[in-house]
């Protein structure tokens, strides 16, 4: 909705703005804020009495992959020193935008799209819910001894499962795209076959006719000059 789209781009801004510093737990408290809004406005969305015109179809999906970067974006700037977190934010990212891409897509050829608001909230609880749980291992890590990687690991975990999770949702849906065009195309394969069958005939037909009726073409052209019929004699060759 429009009332919930400029908010939730500044909350989304903002925790990856906290996210970049390494502040996690306002990160998340702003990330679940710009959640809750997206949800209320799909929720508004969905209602039966409520029409979306195309033009606000396309902002709105335009605002949910900026959501999804502005914060995504937000982690790899703080993983930029390390390569192996790096890596995996990007796959996270990577995923979410294929499952996005595989979501326009099903709609685009009418192919079953089912679930695509679910699977959104979905990917982006299980990352609200690593950063949140990052405060609570950094806090558990000052009591007992743990290694150095330890109290990023619920993000780590958080952000492999959305890696796995979203290119799996692209490829499951990207198949049933493929499927769908697939039979969108045997359904005009007939009549093309049919049209090519015919023109084979009709080839054969004037072959057939010029064997039974050899020179015909050229007795007809000189008998047409002449204004005369050919003789019946002369047909077929005798």
């Amino acid at each position: 909705m429009r009332a919930t789209r400029a908010p939730r781009l500044v909350l989304a801004a903002t925790a990856g703005a906290f996210l970049a510093r390494g502040w996690f737990a306002p990160a998340a408290a702003t990330a679940l804020a710009a959640g809750l809004l997206a949800q209320v406005g799909s929720t508004r969305r969905n209602r039966p009495d409520h029409e979306l015109g195309a033009a606000a179809a396309v902002v709105d999906a335009s605002a949910d992959r900026y959501e999804e970067l502005l914060v995504l974006g937000g982690l790899a700037i703080f993983f930029h020193s390390a390569v192996a977190p790096l890596g995996l934010t990007l796959l996270a990212m990577a995923g979410v935008y294929m499952a996005s891409y595989a979501i326009a897509k099903a709609q685009a050829h009418g192919a079953p799209s089912a679930g695509k608001s679910a699977d959104r909230f979905a990917l982006a609880s299980i990352v609200i819910a690593g950063v949140a749980l990052v405060p609570v291992t950094q806090l558990a890590s000052t009591l007992v001894v743990l290694p150095a990687w330890a109290p990023q690991a619920p993000l780590l975990l958080a952000l492999a499962t959305v890696a796995v999770a979203g290119h799996a949702s692209a490829i499951r849906r990207l198949r049933g795209v493929a499927a769908s065009a697939q039979r969108h195309q045997g359904d005009h394969r007939p009549a093309a076959l049919l049209d090519i069958h015919r023109g084979v005939t009709q080839h054969a037909a004037r072959v057939d006719v010029h064997r039974v009726l050899p020179g015909r073409d050229a007795h007809t052209r000189d008998g047409d000059a002449r204004g005369q019929r050919l003789p019946a004699s002369r047909v077929g060759g005798v």
